[in-house]
């Protein structure tokens, strides 16, 4: 095998998903090009390499996105505006002299990044353009080549010059340029322009390309010179762009010139070919990897190749193709010969070499690609949560002091350390811990008021979510208030998700905190703090119980949901998958039985039962009520919506059998029936048609939920067993309550 040849990669056309089978969601591409002079709209091999391995991408299910942007801030804008749109799972980029803004994006959000380098920039910047190897381009290369997780070169010497420029060697993998196998194909060889421009029965040579002095055209015209005076009937066709002078040595009715064309005409004329020889000048360094030449192979053209660079190991001499020696014109000449008096010998070297070539197709190269960004993903992440922790017993905090992890989307990992009595936020992000104040949170416009004024002095933070709100706790004119800061231009929407609970719980039901104030432009609402206590989960506690499920009946009956988004029972689904690929963001793998349960999930969802809608929280847990004598109160409406009837209820039942887990007291064991019955007797929906089937349903799934959440968390990550138990032991009933109906 030759020290460059891939694998044989699987041909079929599905991708899976590098961090877990999510239904609908495909591995986003970002396709970076930052050399102005190959767009994807000019005419020269680049520009075909670059298309060829997005549609490669695409063809392979992916959602490849094009980034042709030569200016550093604004492909930063864009790479930042797709993060924003959702989770990105590549780059992948054209190497371009001296640019580096893509690898220091995907080291700071710990995307994997994988490098095409095509030749030696800075080589042949100092050779043909006269400038010289500047010390920030080779700084910017540096770093663009050590962040890859794979560097992706043409040939040998390219890869040599990869990690000359800082690639890490073991990093460092060699394909040649490919073909689109459906284009350049065997087949084509019955549909070419042949008979229209070459008289019938001549042995075609044939030229394709833009003429460089490197490319040794002379030589070739010498040698058809050479074959027509042996009375060898052969005819040259040149396809392509140059002043090709030499061909004043060819008689006229011996050669067809054609103009350039665009690539997707080029498969016609090649395969009007019967050999590509290539005549390069041997003094000249040989990195490239010429497109023309996989594409003759593809389509059974025999190619005669001289013995440089990996050309060698591209055409095996006697097997795919013929190899001279570099320079040598007599043995070229030989060679061509043989071809010419021994069709047997060429149809057998133009059908291997077309079997050759179907491997090294672009969609393999990307499908490799895609591979090694799921296992550098997981590399990245695999680890990543521990590395928090180890992080933080360096500066002497315990894991079991971390209150809450919640991982962002592209994987940023936020802590909440409980440590001498106070609250401290930390983000562990690219190998990096850093320590968050909420006060200088710049998402937040409300933060920093609070900071620099004596709100700081009366308030303390209640609950806080980097980048996204706070919650504090006031004391003013011996009333307690509670304010709630949003993230920029969310509060409108806060506020009127707080009106509609309000008119839907006017007339009983829910008792509402009164909303106090909307400061739209410091980006809070300030609310009453009502007096009381949460639901406790004891056999004394049902009558609160019974009395939550009977606010949240008529909660769900208000009209008020009407122009709400709705969220159904796919919804819940995606947002379980959205969990899990976050999990593997800072996991090496889900928790046991998790994938199965999913699975379950999927199918009891084919069977669900018709939903009935009404009024949702959407978040609702034990921590969003207040028992304030005789009334509940309910807390935060961020989240309402229109939802089965099911929803809520399932999530309190969850989240009632947690908290007697978290207890640890198999006394209170009792209580979860007492306190769960109760709940459904207020509810009052039990005799619904399908409502148990479709609670069991969404039980399951926040069970599911659950046990993906608390196993980032060292304190409870014992119970994630438990959980995954609960949500089996609802499936199971599930589908029980299915066969009986």
């Amino acid at each position: 095998m030759s020290r460059w040849q891939a694998a044989n990669y699987r041909r079929d056309k599905t991708i899976k998903n590098h961090d877990v089978s999510v239904p609908g969601r495909k591995t986003v591409v970002l396709s970076v090009n930052q050399d102005a002079g190959i767009g994807p709209g000019r005419n020269k091999g680049a520009a075909v390499h670059l298309n060829a391995m997005r549609a490669a991408f695409s063809g392979l299910g992916a959602d490849c996105r094009a980034m042709d942007e030569a200016d550093d801030a604004r492909l930063e804008n864009s790479l930042r505006a797709a993060l924003e749109e959702g989770p990105v799972d590549l780059i992948y980029e054209r190497y371009a002299l001296g640019k580096s803004t893509a690898a220091r994006f995907a080291k700071q959000h710990s995307i994997p990044l994988v490098m095409e380098v095509n030749s030696p920039l800075a080589d042949e910047q100092k050779r043909w353009r006269g400038g010289s190897n500047d010390d920030e381009d080779a700084h910017n290369d540096a770093v663009a080549m050590a962040e890859a997780c794979e560097v992706i070169a043409v040939s040998s010497d390219v890869a040599s010059y990869a990690r000359l420029r800082g690639a890490r060697p073991e990093r460092v993998r060699v394909f040649p340029n490919g073909i689109d196998v459906d284009r350049f194909n065997p087949s084509l060889r019955n549909q070419s322009v042949r008979e229209s421009i070459v008289p019938a029965g001549r042995f075609v040579i044939g030229f394709h390309g833009r003429e460089r002095p490197w490319h040794g055209f002379d030589r070739l015209t010498e040698i058809v010179g050479q074959l027509l005076s042996r009375n060898l009937d052969v005819h040259l066709l040149v396809v392509g762009e140059g002043d090709f002078e030499s061909l004043a040595c060819v008689p006229e009715d011996r050669y067809t010139q054609i103009g350039w064309q665009a690539h997707e005409m080029m498969p016609r004329y090649v395969a009007a070919f019967d050999v590509l020889p290539l005549t390069y000048q041997a003094d000249m360094p040989c990195y490239f990897s010429p497109l023309k030449l996989m594409e003759a192979m593809g389509c059974g053209v025999v190619p005669v190749v001289p013995d440089m660079g990996d050309l060698p190991d591209i055409v095996t001499h006697q097997v795919t193709g013929l190899v001279y020696k570099a320079g040598d014109s007599a043995q070229l000449l030989q060679q061509l010969e043989s071809l010419i008096l021994d069709k047997h010998l060429q149809d057998t070297l133009g059908q291997r070499a077309a079997t050759e070539a179907a491997r090294h197709s672009w969609t393999n190269i990307a499908e490799h690609v895609l591979e090694t960004a799921a296992c550098c993903h997981r590399e990245i992440s695999s680890g990543a949560l521990q590395s928090a922790f180890s992080t933080l017993r360096s500066i002497h905090i315990d894991e079991q002091q971390v209150r809450r992890v919640a991982v962002e989307k592209q994987g940023a990992i936020h802590l909440e350390v409980r440590q001498a009595g106070r609250q401290r936020y930390f983000v562990y992000q690219a190998a990096e811990l850093s320590e968050l104040q909420a006060g200088s949170d710049s998402k937040i416009p409300f933060a920093l008021r609070w900071r620099e004024s004596n709100f700081a002095k009366n308030h303390a933070i209640i609950s806080y979510r980097p980048g996204r709100r706070m919650v504090l706790g006031s004391e003013m004119e011996d009333q307690t208030h509670v304010i709630k800061a949003y993230r920029k231009r969310k509060t409108a929407q806060a506020a009127e998700n707080y009106r509609r609970v309000l008119s839907a719980c006017a007339s009983g039901g829910f008792k509402i905190p009164r909303l106090l104030k909307v400061d739209k432009d410091n980006d809070y609402l300030l609310i009453e703090k009502l007096p009381g206590h949460e639901p406790v989960v004891a056999t004394g506690a049902i009558d609160n119980w019974s009395a939550i499920g009977a606010c949240l009946r008529q909660f769900q009956r208000s009209d008020t949901g009407d122009g709400l988004p709705e969220f159904s029972h796919t919804d819940e689904l995606a947002v379980l998958d959205e969990r899990a690929r976050r999990f593997l963001l800072c996991k090496p793998s889900l928790p046991s039985r998790w994938l199965e349960g999913r699975q379950q999930l999927q199918e009891a969802a084919e069977k669900l039962p018709l939903a009935g809608l009404g009024l949702a929280h959407r978040d609702l847990h034990d921590r969003q009520f207040i028992v304030c004598g005789e009334s509940i109160g309910l807390l935060d409406f961020d989240l309402i919506c229109k939802a089965d009837v099911a929803l809520d209820a399932a999530n309190l039942l969850a989240h009632i059998n947690l908290r007697v887990l978290q207890a640890c007291d198999k006394s209170e064991v009792s209580a979860i029936d007492a306190c769960s019955q109760a709940l459904l007797n207020g509810l009052g929906r039990q005799d619904e048609p399908g409502f148990v089937q479709r609670l069991l349903f969404f039980q399951a799934s926040t069970y599911y939920r659950l046990a993906l959440l608390y196993a980032l968390r060292p304190r409870w990550a014992h119970l994630t067993d438990h959980l995954i138990d609960e949500g089996e032991t609802c499936i199971n009933a599930f589908n029980r309550t299915g066969a009986d109906s």
